[in-house]
Order: C-alpha cells, then sequence, then structure tokens
C-alpha cells in the first residue's frame, strides 16, 4: 500500500468518506426535519403559511421582483411584528389564497387599520390593487438561496423526499456497514498472522530444545597457577629383622653361587 505524507491511501479513503458522511447528514438531516415540520403544519393549518422556528421559507415562482429576487429563489421570511414594518421592507403577504413577497411603498390606514401599499421591484411591475392589512403579513424578507426553488418543491414531496434524502442516507448506511465489515476482517486477519507467527515461534523453540546435547560434568584442567594439593604421607616402614647366615650346605647339596 503506498504512503504519502505518512498516511496510508486507506487511511486517506476512510477520513475522505468520513467528511462526506458528516456534511450530508448536516445538510439533509434540517431538510428532513424543516420539511415534516412544515407538511404536518400545513396539514394541520392550511390557512396559515407554515414555518419552521418562526423561519417561513418560500420558493418564488414568478419574476415581479426581479432583479432583487429572481424566479425559482428560495426567500426565507422571519416572523415580524406589522407595526415596526417600514416603508422599503419586502414583505410576504397571503391573500387570495395565494403568498406573494413584494416590497413596501406606502404606509395606509384603512378603515381605521393601518395597512401596506406593496409593489414588485421588475421595472413594469404595477403597484398592487388591494392593500396589505396586518393580519396578512406572514413575515419579513429575511435572505435567499438562488435557484434551488425547484429542488426545493420536489423535496417537500412524498416522492422527492424519499429521493433526494431517503436514499443519500440508505446509501451511507450500506456504506458504513460494508465498511466495517471490510475491517473487522482486516482485523481478524491481523490476529490470525500474529497467532500463527506465535506458533512458529513455538515450534522452534520447542525444536532448539529437543536438538541441544545433554551437558557432562567434566574436571576443570588445572591451570599452571593452581597449586597442586599436597601428597599424602608415606606410611612408615616396618623395622626388618637381622639377616641370619645361611645354613652349612649338606653333602651332595650344590649351591651356585
Amino acid at each position: 500500500m503506498t504512503k504519502k505524507g505518512g498516511l496510508t491511501a486507506g487511511k486517506i479513503l476512510k477520513t475522505v468518506s468520513t467528511v462526506i458522511a458528516a456534511l450530508l447528514t448536516l445538510v439533509l438531516l434540517p431538510i428532513l426535519l424543516m420539511n415534516l415540520t412544515i407538511i404536518i403544519k400545513s396539514a394541520i393549518n392550511p390557512d396559515v403559511v407554515p414555518d419552521f422556528f418562526g423561519v417561513k421559507p418560500l420558493v418564488v415562482v414568478s419574476g415581479s421582483m426581479e432583479p432583487t429576487i429572481m424566479t425559482n429563489d428560495i426567500v426565507f421570511a422571519r416572523e415580524v411584528e406589522p407595526s415596526s414594518l417600514k416603508e422599503g421592507d419586502i414583505i410576504a403577504f397571503l391573500q387570495e389564497g395565494k403568498i406573494i413577497t413584494h416590497r413596501i411603498i406606502g404606509l395606509n390606514e384603512q378603515d381605521g387599520k393601518p395597512s401596506f401599499t406593496t409593489q414588485g421591484d421588475w421595472e413594469n411591475a404595477a403597484v398592487d390593487k388591494a392593500p396589505v392589512t396586518y393580519d396578512q403579513v406572514q413575515g419579513v424578507f429575511w435572505f435567499r438561496i438562488p435557484y434551488v426553488g425547484g429542488l426545493s418543491l420536489l423535496m417537500s414531496k412524498p416522492l422527492g423526499m424519499l429521493l433526494f434524502i431517503g436514499v443519500p442516507l440508505l446509501g451511507f448506511l450500506a456504506y458504513d456497514i460494508l465498511r466495517r465489515r471490510s475491517q473487522n476482517k482486516k482485523d481478524r486477519k491481523v490476529e490470525d498472522s500474529k497467532e500463527a507467527e506465535i506458533e512458529a515461534l513455538k515450534a522452534m523453540l520447542a525444536q532448539t530444545q529437543a536438538a541441544a546435547p545433554v551437558p557432562v560434568e567434566s574436571v576443570p584442567p588445572v591451570s599452571p597457577e593452581t597449586p597442586m594439593p599436597p601428597a599424602p604421607p608415606a606410611s612408615p616402614e616396618l623395622p626388618t629383622s637381622p639377616s641370619l647366615p645361611a645354613p652349612p650346605p649338606e653333602e651332595g647339596d650344590t649351591f651356585q653361587l
């Protein structure tokens, strides 16, 4: 396996996959929670624009606010107290069952109640005929994400949620399971290799002990410096009896000197 900068290719791939999985989780999980919340709130109260912690995501489907807000942008409007709005603010309001995002160009009062005159930013846009009352205001423009409105609309539907959220999550789970299995196999191979090495070392040690000669006790050689042990004392000599003269030879016998 090739090493680069102290990291193996396997470690680099593992790090990259972990970062991608974390990013997918951070991005897709909030979108999933937001869509589920909006769907549930829309079903419970269809006459109110659903929000997610006070923020209402809206998809722009016309060009009446171009170039400030483009078609297919996602606009996020936050809840606001209508009395704090002023001329020049962009507001989202609900009229005749439609959500409209236009700019306030005038402050009015209708039947003793304050209202707003609105108009789109498009150069040929006409002033909105009906004034916007306080109870029609859904929020004030906060920020937008360009060109992802169509995707957001698709993701708000069950099929879109399955394709863009469910499939990536299932793919990540499948990849994680396969990665863990592969890592477990590698760990088992390493353990088996270590056990085999230990057994081989044990066998070599046993063979070495069996082939070693039996040590024989030997008398160490005497070095010149080593003093010789003293000789044992000689046994005392016994006194000999005095020699007696030989008897004279008898006649007829010979004696050889």
